[in-house]
């Protein structure tokens, strides 16, 4: 990295940090710091948040022991240490998975949800200034949440007397947590500065914090391949280096990529690594709260005086209205997309590109290495794909849930739900409406997803078969998602409520209840003949996975419990459907 870059850096870096600290030292001084403080500790659902946070850790602790133990019922002074080394690095991914997570949730609706409520004029009208509203009320989200980044203290006190973890190790897992914090916490509070609703705001943050996550490694693999082209021009050789430098600026201020580097160098640390983190986080806070303490009023009276403009769209084809007007509405008027404009369209546009360039690209080698319909290899693009189809897969489910969850609550919120129901529009018409108007949302990411399908066709001319068996299981857990998403939307108080609660039962029934069921299949030693795989019954990435994998995986006949958990699995969520379904409906008639 250039010197000059390196020292500017480091001098906005910190005088970064001192405005910040700063900063949150007047947001010490808030009035609404003590109210909101005094008012979140009685809420319940903070301390089911702590509480849960500690169980995981608890489970990944649990399942490092077993792992370490094996069948042996005494530990070695090696395997303690490595035992210990393993759950330190589990506890920084869950740290750093955790606050990415829950950072937004909870951040992302300090100025939206107010606006959203009608009550930031009462605000305004009061004696508080700019950075006391704004800095109050982001400091006690800061604090909750640093309460949350504490709680795996103890746990990590005990897993210490182990050996193999040292303090420095310890200290690096809560600086890239706290940094990270002040970064993601910095871009929230800029989504809820403009977003107009709660909702909008927590997904153009996740949408945003995702684009920034990835966007360094795509331009990392993308960098790779232009170096290798101008390998023999000495002036694209010095313009390719000169970008692969300025990318590794951006790729060390990346959580991620300090993370995986402080997992595969072992116990070596680089504090210089560290110090890049926390003095680009603390630039993205500082930003981010200026902005917010000078702008709050004036984005508000600018919205507010201008009024809700319905921005103009362009189809490629809209018939006309129609005996199905509901459905109409549904696909053609309401707006699934954040409002957040150029924004979040950029922030999408770099999540589909990071899945897509480096798939085509795994696409284009196992071409050239094998040619077309050869096959491949398993550990080649074929494992690569098919981890790209489950990702693009899980957050298609995600989408079509986060939008059937805010179907109705939106309307509530927009005081045109009672209207809705005066029509003479059946429940059924309502319900069928909404479903397929979420299900139309994910046709961009389907369309990734049938594109992913197509490149494994290509090199796998089986996986054609298998696409009889994958469509429908994709087909029936959307339905799924979606009709959660409707349950909780119709059972909420507010959009923010029904989104958190969708997300939520979806990662659990996704894969998190693992956490909880694999130490105990540690501890019990049984093997795959024992009905241990009929633990994946529940769990959504085991049959979005399941049909591919069989066809294009590893030679070799699996356990038949794989068939039936398989089976029994998407009985149960093609039978969860009309459960939902009905129950939608019995919610329905009790709606005024």
């Amino acid at each position: 990295m250039a010197g000059w870059l390196t020292d500017g850096f480091h001098l906005c870096g910190a005088v970064a940090g001192a405005g910040l600290a700063i900063l949150m030292m007047m947001g010490l001084a808030s009035p609404l710091l003590k109210m909101d403080v005094v008012t979140s500790s009685r809420r319940t659902r903070h301390f089911v948040l702590r509480v849960l946070y500690g169980l995981i850790l608890l489970g990944f602790l649990g399942i490092n022991h077993q792992g370490a133990i094996g069948n042996d019922s005494i530990l070695e002074i090696n395997e303690a240490a490595s035992f210990a080394r393993d759950f330190y690095l589990s506890l920084l991914w869950v740290q750093l998975t955790a606050t990415a997570l829950m950072t937004p949730a909870l951040t992302a609706g300090l100025i939206a949800t107010e606006r959203e409520r009608r009550t930031i004029e009462y605000l305004f009208a009061s004696d508080l200034s700019n950075w006391e509203i704004v800095l109050g009320r982001l400091a006690s989200r800061m604090l909750q949440l640093t309460v949350c980044l504490l709680v795996p203290l103890p746990i990590v006190s005990l897993a210490s007397l182990f050996g193999g973890i040292s303090g420095e190790d310890l200290a690096a897992a809560w600086i890239i947590a706290g940094s990270t914090l002040l970064g993601v916490g910095g871009v929230s509070l800029a989504a809820s500065l403009w977003a107009k609703r709660g909702r909008d705001a927590v997904i153009a943050s996740y949408l945003v914090l995702a684009a920034l996550f990835l966007f360094p490694i795509l331009v990392n693999v993308i960098l790779d391949h232009i170096v290798s082209l101008f390998a023999a021009s000495s002036m694209g050789w010095q313009i390719a280096m000169g970008m692969v430098e300025i990318n590794s600026l951006f790729s060390e201020a990346n959580p991620l990529s300090v993370a995986w580097n402080l997992s595969a160098r072992g116990r070596r640390l680089d504090w210089t690594e560290l110090l890049y983190l926390v003095e680009a986080n603390a630039m993205i806070g500082c930003l981010s709260v200026l902005l917010a303490v000078f702008a709050v009023r004036r984005v508000h009276l600018r919205s507010v005086s201008s009024g809700e403009v319905a921005p103009k769209r362009r189809f490629w084809f809209r018939p006309a209205l129609g005996s199905h007007a509901m459905l109409w509405k549904e696909v053609f008027a309401e707006r699934w997309f954040t409002r957040l404009g150029w924004i979040s369209y950029i922030a999408t546009a770099i999540i589909f590109t990071a899945i897509f360039v480096p798939t085509s690209l795994q696409f284009y080698g196992e071409v050239r290495d094998y040619g077309l319909f050869s096959g491949g290899r398993w550990w080649g693009f074929s494992e690569f794909a098919l981890m790209m189809s489950m990702v693009v897969s899980s957050g298609l489910l995600l989408l079509i849930g986060a939008r059937a969850a805010t179907c109705v609550t939106s309307e509530r919120e927009r005081d045109t739900w009672i209207s809705l129901r005066s029509t003479m529009l059946s429940r059924a018409e309502i319900l069928w409406a909404k479903l397929l108007g979420s299900l139309y949302a994910g046709r961009a990411v389907f369309l990734l997803l049938t594109m992913i399908w197509l490149m494994m066709f290509l090199i796998h001319p089986s996986v054609f078969f298998a696409m009889f068996f994958e469509i429908p299981t994709v087909i029936v857990l959307a339905v799924f998602c979606g009709l959660l998403g409707m349950r909780f939307s119709l059972s909420s108080r507010n959009s923010a409520w029904a989104m958190g609660k969708t997300v939520a039962f979806l990662i659990i029934i996704g894969g998190g209840y693992l956490f909880c069921c694999i130490p105990c299949v540690i501890a019990s030693n049984s093997g795959p003949g024992d009905g241990v795989n009929l633990i994946f019954i529940p769990c959504i990435i085991f049959h979005l996975a399941m049909p591919i994998a069989l066809t294009v995986g590893p030679s070799g006949s699996p356990d038949e419990t794989i068939y039936v958990a398989y089976v029994l699995g998407m009985m149960g969520y093609f039978a969860g459907c009309f459960v939902l379904y009905f129950d939608c409906l019995n919610l329905l008639k009790r709606e005024p």
